[in-house]
């Protein structure tokens, strides 16, 4: 009787092993069509470089008028941190002191090659919104705005972007 016993529990064993196979088959095929409608986030680290951002316009629109560092600041965070788990921010500070960027697959730190960076994606952002269209009732606020892009440009301005990110950092990881 023993051995009946043992070839039963041997025999569902193996039924098991089967279905928990074909479970484990339909949960990954589960996984890629989810990805692939955008359900699951990519858990891969956003390349920071110079790029365009499907951001929406009024948004944009609404920080550029503000014209501050903390408006840009914004901006950054939802380029680059929206949406995101912490651990695959694309930017971090390293021991609480140097900021680090993924770029090519590995975290850098050259600071200098961020600040170009984020200004010049910032002003890419700020440039669509700026037109002439958007302000033709106010050539003032218009100019403002320009004179605005054009000072991300200043290193003084570069210098201010990254301690102020890293301040923003810090804070989403105290």
């Amino acid at each position: 009787m023993d051995v009946e016993l043992d070839k039963k529990l041997s025999d569902i064993l193996n039924v098991l092993v089967i279905l928990n196979k074909k479970i484990e088959n339909i949960e990954n095929k589960i996984y890629v069509i989810e990805k692939s409608v955008g359900n699951i986030p990519d858990d891969t680290i956003k390349e920071i470089k110079i790029e365009s951002f499907d951001i929406d316009e009024e948004f944009i629109k609404n920080l550029l008028e503000i014209g501050d560092i903390k408006s840009d600041i914004k901006l950054i965070e939802k380029m680059y941190f929206s949406d995101v788990k912490k651990e695959l921010y694309p930017i971090r500070c390293k021991n609480n002191k140097k900021l680090e960027y993924w770029e090519n697959n590995i975290w850098n730190s050259d600071i200098k090659k961020l600040q170009d960076i984020l200004s010049k994606n910032i002003q890419t952002c700020y440039l669509l919104v700026n037109n002439f269209n958007n302000y033709n009732n106010n050539i003032d606020v218009f100019m403002k705005n320009q004179n605005y892009i054009l000072g991300l440009s200043d290193n003084k301005y570069k210098d201010k972007l990254i301690k102020n990110l890293k301040i923003m950092i810090d804070k989403v990881f105290s």
